[in-house]
């Protein structure tokens, strides 16, 4: 499936799972460039809520494959998500459990210096507000395609593509596709709820007596 239509259907999907909560004053969407790492590094968006409307939750990094060089700071921000998400690099032959089934994985698990690809690394889980999440910033050490993830949501995955070349994506660049996507996310977004909020509900009688 398309990644487009993959954020369309988690967008969908948030927008018909998530609790209500009370009015909550975020940022604006293009929030990317204005956490950028002040040494020259990218910052990557983890996850948004619509400014407009907190029930409607993008389940994407923002966006969601960087090209970096080696020893380039990268960060990931929660500036503009109540959802929670982490930031989680495994360890060769380390898989990820059901989705909330482990709850060791919702503490962070601090890199020890520069990432190599050998270890387990995770941010833990984070979230604004009510907690005062801080940005999360490591470097890789080596080259490579590293993949990340969030404990808790299913397909939210991210790539860091670190090489030794000089043809890498600038702060600029990551900023603007970040602020590109969360865009586009949360007006597809919009749209599955109106047409959700807008379909005739009824009920389906089960065999065992249930109604869905």
């Amino acid at each position: 499936m398309a990644r487009r239509e993959r954020s369309f259907a988690r967008a969908v999907g948030a927008a018909m799972v998530t609790a209500n909560v009370g009015a909550v004053a975020l940022p604006a969407v293009a929030t990317a460039a204005e956490t950028s790492s002040s040494s020259g590094g990218v910052t990557v968006q983890t996850g948004i809520n619509a400014p407009k409307d907190v029930n409607i939750a993008v389940l994407e990094f923002m966006p969601a494959t960087i090209t970096v060089k080696v020893d380039t700071p990268v960060t990931w921000s929660w500036k503009g998500t109540i959802e929670p998400h982490s930031v989680t690099f495994l360890a060769p032959g380390q898989t990820l459990p059901p989705p909330g089934s482990d709850t060791s994985l919702f503490g962070p698990t601090s890199p020890t210096g520069p990432y190599d690809g050998e270890s387990f690394v995770n941010s833990g889980l984070q979230s604004l507000p009510p907690a005062k999440a801080k940005p999360f910033t490591m470097t890789f050490g080596t080259p490579g395609k590293f993949s990340y993830y969030c404990v808790i949501h299913p397909g939210m995955v991210g790539q860091a593509n670190v090489v030794t070349t000089d043809k890498t994506d600038t702060k600029k660049q990551v900023a603007a596709r970040g602020a590109a996507a969360a865009k586009r996310m949360v007006k597809e977004g919009t749209a599955a709820k109106k047409k959700l909020v807008s379909t005739k509900r009824h009920s389906t009688g089960n065999s065992d007596g249930t109604q869905t």
